[in-house]
């Protein structure tokens, strides 16, 4: 099953849990009787939106890397989980990496990414449980260096946090980035509350115990980003990511993705 035009992730099967690895079986045992264009009808949409963000950020991150002007050495991932960036993004040779998680889920994400080799600098896993820890001791522990340029990528989280919890972590990025750095910030936009997908998702999601406490609009997140030090360089969204990669519009339930850049 194809996705957005460019998008390829070739450690996402490595570091799938045991139930989604089956399913892949699945689709793909399927795909090869034929009805690949079924589970593209189904599924497509929602397929798009992951890769179309995740291109969205690969983009980001690399100009921001790429840039002669600022000489940029740090790649901080919030809320990490499965990321796979460290280990199939090309052109980040000469950056640290720092991957923020609960110390749960780096210690899977560790067994199931230990026969993988980084293409940077370094990768390092900064175990934070943010009920108790400090976030800038942690990484400073870790050699985060603050007087380094640096690129914050915080991808499929700020739905889950507060207002409060948000705001704390953003002025620590700030006490944390010299001139030069770069935040990018996947939000989700709040929707009418009559769509049958969002209430669906919206009650799936509360199943599972991760309510979306923190949809906002692209008004809010501009204002908490500048009310943090933060100049606004873009924000853009679904209907962008479509034109620029040729990604299939998902259902109404995940067009309000949006990822806004900030910088100092």
């Amino acid at each position: 099953m194809t996705s957005a035009s460019g998008f390829s992730d070739p450690c996402a099967e490595k570091m799938l849990p045991a139930f989604f690895a089956c399913l892949h079986k699945a689709a793909r045992f399927v795909s090869l009787f034929g009805a690949g264009g079924i589970l593209r009808y189904q599924f497509g949409p929602v397929v798009d939106l992951l890769a179309m963000r995740t291109l969205a950020i690969d983009q980001i991150v690399l100009s921001a890397v790429n840039d002669r002007a600022v000489k940029t050495e740090q790649i901080v991932i919030l809320g990490a989980g499965l990321d796979s960036r460290a280990f199939r993004l090309h052109g980040l040779a000469d950056t640290n990496i720092f991957e923020v998680d609960h110390p749960a889920s780096q210690q899977y994400k560790r067994a199931q990414t230990a026969g993988l080799k980084p293409l940077t600098r370094s990768l390092k896993f900064v175990a934070v449980d943010f009920e108790r820890d400090s976030l800038e001791q942690k990484l400073l522990e870790a050699g985060f260096n603050p007087k380094h340029s640096s690129v914050w990528i915080w991808e499929g989280v700020v739905m889950y946090l507060s207002d409060e919890a948000m705001r704390s972590t953003l002025a620590a990025i700030a006490r944390l980035s010299p001139a030069g750095s770069h935040v990018a910030i996947e939000y989700r936009e709040p929707t009418t509350g009559n769509d049958f997908w969002q209430r669906y998702m919206n009650a799936l999601l509360r199943r599972c115990g991760e309510p979306q406490i923190g949809l906002r609009t692209e008004e809010s997140m501009r204002l908490e980003l500048e009310s943090a030090g933060f100049k606004v360089i873009s924000d853009d969204g679904m209907v962008d990511w479509c034109q620029k990669f040729k990604g299939r519009r998902p259902s109404s339930f995940a067009e309000p993705a949006r990822c806004i850049v900030g910088r100092i």
